[in-house]
């Protein structure tokens, strides 16, 4: 072949944007590089703190036999676990913190009431008892049943008497109530017993 022929190439000839490309391509690679740098470095500093537990384990197997509590568990791999290496440590008590520590048994609240002391008074705190009556009068009132209530309450302290008139499914017929009583607390059992009984 005539070599001669063929035309001279210059920087006009070049093309810019498989220059481009290359470039770009190589600063990707620069990143990786730079990634991969910093993964070394963070192998390096796994590898150290293995380094130091491994020599850490001559002194504990050392110190199993003086302390037969301090026992290392064996991972999969052979190895000491950290929680034994740890417990094992020299001048470290964790071991021997759970032995002593002494159990304290909680002392049961105390429920009462005072008859001499007048200044100090506990908080009160009520119940609502709900009662459902049907089938009275069509023309029985709300009043009616608030009476009862307060005919009926005996010795039970009742706070607030509400009642409601419900819409039953015949209004023509009968009609039915809702009667909602506040007691105290203590009286809840009782009140549910006087309130729900067949002769009230």
């Amino acid at each position: 072949m005539n070599l001669s022929r063929i035309p001279p190439v210059d920087i006009a000839h070049v093309d810019a944007s498989a220059i481009v490309h290359k470039l770009s391509a190589l600063v990707r690679e620069v990143r990786c590089v730079t990634q991969l740098k910093e993964e070394v470095t963070r192998l390096h500093a796994e590898v150290n703190d293995l380094r130091q537990l491994l020599s850490l384990r001559p002194l504990v197997l050392n110190n199993e036999s003086k302390f037969p509590a301090l026992s290392v568990k064996s991972t999969t791999d052979g190895m000491a676990s950290f929680a034994s290496l740890a417990k094992a440590l020299p001048g470290d008590n964790m071991a021997f913190k759970s032995d002593t520590k002494k159990s304290t048994k909680r002392r049961p609240p105390v429920f009462g009431a005072s008859l001499t002391n007048n200044r100090v008074k506990s908080v009160a705190t009520t119940r609502q008892v709900d009662i459902f009556v049907s089938r009275l009068d069509r023309n029985t009132h709300e009043q009616c049943l608030c009476d009862c209530v307060n005919e009926m309450k005996g010795d039970v302290k009742v706070a607030d008497v509400r009642c409601t008139k419900l819409k039953p499914k015949f209004e023509s017929l009968y009609s039915s109530f809702h009667v909602s009583v506040s007691v105290d607390s203590a009286d809840m059992k009782r009140a549910i017993k006087l309130f729900m009984a067949a002769e009230s």
